[in-house]
């Protein structure tokens, strides 16, 4: 499907934003779908045709089918999505969808403009990525000409040529945006073990602290870390509640 591209200038470079601007109505909330790292063009585009109550928009974490900020870090990126939210969205109400580590992005936004955060299944604590580890090690071997995006994987996921470091995200958790729900994935990322498709990214100790907490929203969804091919109605029953939360704000 092709989307038009609106591109926003940040203070850290510009945000792409894909979306079929020209239907849109000022009435109608925005979803602001953020993909995870690796996505794929073609991801999520079908929500752009779902979810009638609001008007979609799908962007990238910088550096991948768009180009990379000035840092490469959760922090910056939310930094650079909160400008880009005020100058492309100054009088609508926005909810936002992360999945993996757009879901960190997301829990990292403090925009007055954000009605409802979403996190969909989102890795808090790196050093447990074992899915991921033969990947990213792949990916630092093969990208030794893009400097970026060397920095991009260490900086987010802690993994360079000459091992692996935690990133640890928990810190989210204390201080999330209201209101907020997080999707869990119920196949469990331990233990370690032969699998066909990614496991939920979410490690034991941080899926009973989310599901202990008391003050956000959480599902579980069928399958793993995939959850828009895996879980459909989970994904789409939680963005209408927010939805329908953001239109009575």
């Amino acid at each position: 499907m092709s989307l038009e591209i609106k591109v926003v200038p940040t203070d850290f470079g510009d945000i792409w934003l894909r979306a079929r601007f020209s239907r849109q109505a000022p009435d109608r909330p925005i979803l602001l779908i953020i993909r995870g790292a690796f996505a794929r063009l073609d991801d999520w585009t079908i929500l752009t045709q779902v979810f009638r109550q609001a008007d979609v928009v799908i962007a990238d974490l910088p550096g991948f089918n768009c180009p990379g900020l000035s840092v490469a870090s959760v922090p910056e990126f939310a930094l650079a999505f909160e400008q880009a939210i005020d100058s492309a969205f100054s009088d609508r109400k926005v909810v936002v969808f992360g999945m993996s580590i757009g879901g960190l992005v997301a829990m990292s936004l403090r925009n007055a403009r954000v009605a409802g955060v979403i996190a969909c299944d989102p890795p808090l604590t790196t050093i447990d990525l074992w899915p991921l580890r033969a990947m990213l090690r792949e990916y630092v071997e093969r990208e030794t000409t893009t400097p970026y995006m060397l920095q991009w994987v260490e900086k987010v996921f802690g993994v360079t040529a000459e091992g692996a470091v935690n990133v640890d995200y928990t810190g989210l958790l204390d201080r999330l945006p209201r209101p907020t729900t997080i999707i869990v994935a119920t196949e469990p990322l331990e233990p370690e073990r032969p699998v066909s498709s990614i496991p939920g990214l979410i490690n034991a100790a941080d899926r009973k602290r989310i599901f202990a907490m008391t003050d956000i929203g959480c599902f579980s969804s069928k399958g793993g870390h995939n959850v828009a091919l895996q879980d459909k109605w989970t994904v789409a029953a939680t963005i209408n509640l927010a939805l329908y939360g953001a239109d009575r704000l």
